[in-house]
């Protein structure tokens, strides 16, 4: 792949033209037989890197002007800041460099191509001097020695065009600031970083941002951000080193908000090979391939299908071990489905899974035990799934009923039933009150700023929301009403600043929708709007549609295992509590729980059908879920 890259002599001056003219040298291809006979010559009598004992012959030098004059202005580019001293010795090393080269190759060096200067320029510092023949050390510095003027060479001469080919060491902003000067370099540096610090990226590391905007530049050929053009920056996206690749994206998008790129480069997860693209040994290949055919046609939600062929590989493993001839599932019949539930419901955890060590700590803990009832349900739902979208779809006849002989056995059923998993009130008041005095200190190593996470703290605390409805929250979501409420039944009044509505985004069981919530989140989130530094907008994937983010920096929304991974164990410390009561471990879900159980038993409770277009449930059947009985309540009526 060749980078796409301008010509060396199609930029305006604007007080920086390019180093070199190479149209005023003579640039033949061949050697005449006098510089072939001189070059002999010299090569012969160098034979250690520095200078040669001696002046040379000036009927050799005279034969050789022609090389030697580009490469003496290739010097006093990349040598103007060096002492007296250190220039005659590069001076007389670069020229040694190529005058060994072109007799080893026998063709000047205008007529090497890209791949010739990179094996001559080699990956590394110690194969440069080894094929040379010179001696090296650990301790020699690449910044300003001989290899880096070959290199420079090369790239004004415009025969290298990826000068990343050269090897990774290559100093990328000491060669950008040979070729472009420090001044201009500066200045292109200034143009974006204010752009850039704007959307919360820290500074902190100046480095990496100077050199992804050496490497743009060096590409166009050019100091200036206007000679950036999409193809060039896409091009070197995809082909940087992972390490770097994120800064080259967050240029790109800052170099389009500033109207220079029709286009930035949209965040992504990339593998080299995708977990569903990989061919899984372990299960049966027939089966497999029907569960890629499925899962292209399936019309949930892309997670939701994700999860679900995961679980029909299981199925195929199950298959491997016990009934590879039953591959098909053209050949299942109504005696093989009974035959696979009454063998899945005395799995063990772990037993089919692709990769059981790589369980989480708590799911770890359970491998060899018995599955839960739950689970059972989780997998005979998935099968049900599969099987009845492929006879639907008539790609296999329908020989037997799913939802009958794949369904749950009535022993495993009557076990399911409204469980919520209420945080101990103890321990939750704890994180509440931590959540509401939160300060700087307690957030030695976070990467988003305080009135951020105190926003996302009050959100997690007293709404009630998903995870995936929290991160996906917009600006704007609260709204607060323009008069006092009065409770048409009781006539208590409510004061405007009582209370404040938050819009809910579309999620997976209800569209957007807005509900009550106390004061304080509105506070905090209007806190966070005014510390807030400005984003572009981003696809909800959900709605389909492009909006900003309540909870976004450096062009990103919060993750949705940001609350579990970050938040939780930060209030737990804070609360000086462990982040786990006698049901477990507390995650994000669960306070959804145990705000729904608080407001069906407070002083004033919500009704089951208020509570569940609180939560945005389409069935009151699904909110029972989340509501458990005040054990205390239920003690005092039986008293």
């Amino acid at each position: 792949m060749t980078a796409p890259v301008s010509p060396v002599t199609s930029f305006p001056t604007r007080e920086w033209q390019w180093p070199l003219d190479c149209t005023h040298y003579e640039r033949s291809l061949l050697f005449t037989e006098d510089e072939r006979q001189a070059l002999a010559v010299l090569a012969a009598r160098v034979k250690k890197k520095g200078c040669p004992p001696g002046p040379w012959p000036s009927t050799c030098v005279q034969a050789l002007q022609r090389f030697l004059q580009p490469l003496d202005d290739v010097c006093r580019v990349g040598l103007r800041n060096h002492a007296e001293k250190s220039q005659i010795t590069r001076h007389s090393s670069t020229l040694h460099a190529f005058l060994r080269e072109m007799n080893y190759r026998q063709v000047p060096y205008w007529a090497w191509g890209e791949s010739a200067w990179v094996e001559f320029i080699a990956p590394s510092l110690e194969q440069f001097n080894t094929h040379l023949g010179w001696s090296w050390a650990p301790r020699s510095h690449s910044q300003s020695g001989t290899r880096l003027l070959v290199t420079l060479a090369g790239y004004l001469f415009g025969t290298v065009s990826d000068f990343r080919a050269c090897g990774e060491n290559i100093p990328t902003i000491k060669l950008a600031t040979l070729v472009f000067g420090k001044a201009h370099l500066d200045a292109a540096f200034e143009r974006i970083v204010g752009p850039i610090s704007s959307q919360g990226y820290s500074l902190g590391r100046p480095t990496e941002l100077t050199r992804a905007l050496c490497t743009i530049l060096l590409f166009a050929r050019s100091p200036f951000l206007e000679h950036v053009t999409d193809e060039q920056i896409r091009w070197i996206y995809q082909t940087e080193n992972m390490c770097y690749w994120h800064m080259i994206a967050i240029v790109a998008r800052t170099l389009a908000s500033l109207g220079l790129l029709s286009s930035g480069i949209e965040r992504c997860i990339t593998r080299s090979v995708s977990l569903f693209q990989r061919r899984d040994e372990t299960v049966v290949e027939e089966w497999e391939n029907w569960c890629k055919t499925w899962r292209s046609f399936s019309t949930l939600e892309r997670t939701t299908t994700q999860s679900y062929y995961t679980q029909l590989l299981e199925f195929g493993r199950w298959l491997q071990q016990h009934h590879p001839d039953m591959a098909s599932p053209a050949q299942w019949t109504a005696s093989f489905a009974t035959e696979c539930v009454a063998s899945l419901i005395h799995w063990k955890v772990g037993d089919y899974s692709s990769d059981p060590s790589c369980f989480e700590n708590f799911k770890a803990s359970r491998l060899g035990l018995p599955m839960k009832p739950r689970s059972i349900h989780s997998l005979l739902s998935t099968s049900r799934r599969f099987f009845k979208d492929l006879q639907e779809s008539e790609l296999i006849p329908s020989r037997f009923n799913p939802d009958r002989y794949l369904g749950l056995p009535r022993s495993v059923r009557q076990k399911i039933g409204p469980n919520p998993r209420v945080i101990d009130q103890a321990l939750w008041a704890k994180l509440v009150w931590a959540g509401q005095h939160l300060e700087q200190d307690d957030l030695s190593s976070s990467i988003y700023p305080l009135e951020m996470i105190r926003a996302v703290a009050a959100v997690w605390l007293f709404t009630a929301l998903r995870s995936d409805e929290i991160s996906r929250l917009q600006l704007g979501c609260i709204e607060w009403p323009a008069t006092a409420i009065v409770d048409p039944e009781t006539g208590k009044r409510i004061r405007a600043d009582e209370i404040c509505y938050l819009h809910v985004p579309v999620n997976k069981t209800a569209p957007a929708f807005k509900k009550p919530v106390a004061p304080y989140v509105g506070k905090m989130i209007a806190a966070w709007e005014r510390a807030r530094s400005p984003q572009d907008t981003a696809l909800d994937q959900k709605s389909a549609e492009q909006v900003s983010f309540l909870f976004s920096m450096r062009g990103r929304r919060l993750g949705q295992s940001y609350i579990n991974s970050v938040l939780i164990p930060l209030l737990a410390a804070k609360a000086n509590v462990p982040p786990l009561d006698h049901r477990g471990q507390i995650t994000s879900h669960r306070a959804r729980a145990t705000i729904a159980t608080f407001l069906g038993n407070c002083e004033n409770p919500m009704s089951i059908f208020q509570l569940m277009r609180w939560l945005g449930h389409r069935t009151a059947e699904t909110t029972r879920y989340y509501v458990d009985a005040d054990m205390t309540k239920v003690a005092v009526k039986v008293a």
